[in-house]
């Protein structure tokens, strides 16, 4: 009898370890795939000085990386390798392929920022969570007036979690912040510094104000030149200062 139960479980176990083998299966092959094709798209711009000096360009700068990236998206849909890479597409795309027409580029950003809320919400990884997030952030921040309702919400929900952001040790959550050259701790401090600019982009200028002085507070360090210059041109701003006033001034001397 207990020989008869040992080899029940001996076989049960071999029939888990083949099913889990089989299921990881298809996984670990997209994961290959996805690493080769993130190779050539995460090349980073380098410069060589030799007889002459000679650019290359960054690697989301060649049309046949992010094509690649769309493929794999489209051949592997609604998997987590396809959420990272949608991620990826939003980052490279987002400098490639601007559209010279406002409303349209205004209705790509829209589409764009949409998806990455979409990935940061069906994603079961917190690292392509994270990233999403982050992505979609930026992607919404404009420094020119108009309605940023959406980029304070996603501003205020990553810095409600901001320590969950810094402790981030996702190998694509790290690798997504060296190519932003970012890192965890200039989180924080970052996007207190887009909201800065957003208020005062929205004319809230005492608000704007407020929030640059903490963060010159709380972050002495970081960019002090830009925090600085933040906090004197929004004084300027209260004191009733333009630009067209500024022309003014220049030609009368």
């Amino acid at each position: 009898m207990e020989m008869k139960v040992a080899s029940i479980l001996i076989l049960a176990s071999a029939l888990l370890i083949q099913g889990c083998e089989k299921a990881s299966g298809p996984s670990v092959t997209r994961q290959k795939e996805l690493a080769g094709i993130l190779k050539s798209l995460l090349k980073p711009e380098a410069y060589f000085f030799w007889d002459d000096e000679i650019k290359t360009s960054a690697g989301w700068c060649e049309p046949t990386n992010r094509q690649a990236l769309k493929l794999f998206i489209t051949k592997y849909p609604e998997t987590e390798e396809s959420y990272q890479a949608s991620v990826w597409l939003a980052f490279a795309s987002a400098y490639t392929e601007r559209c010279p027409i406002p409303s349209e580029e205004k209705r790509r950003t829209m589409e764009l920022t949409e998806e990455l809320k979409m990935i940061s919400q069906k994603t079961s990884q917190h690292g392509i969570e994270r990233m999403a997030k982050l992505e979609r952030a930026f992607r919404l921040y404009g420094d020119e007036p108009g309605d940023h309702t959406e980029f304070y919400k996603q501003a205020n929900d990553i810095l409600s979690h901001i320590g969950e952001f810094e402790s981030e040790k996702d190998g694509a959550f790290q690798r997504y912040l060296k190519v932003v050259e970012m890192r965890p701790s200039d989180i924080e401090p970052t996007l207190r510094f887009l909201v800065v600019n957003e208020k005062g982009c929205d004319h809230q200028l005492d608000k704007a104000l407020d929030l640059a002085k903490e963060l010159k507070q709380r972050f002495p360090n970081w960019e002090p030149q830009s925090v600085n210059g933040a906090i004197e041109m929004m004084e300027l701003y209260k004191r009733g200062w333009t630009p067209s006033n500024s022309i003014r001034v220049l030609s009368k001397n």
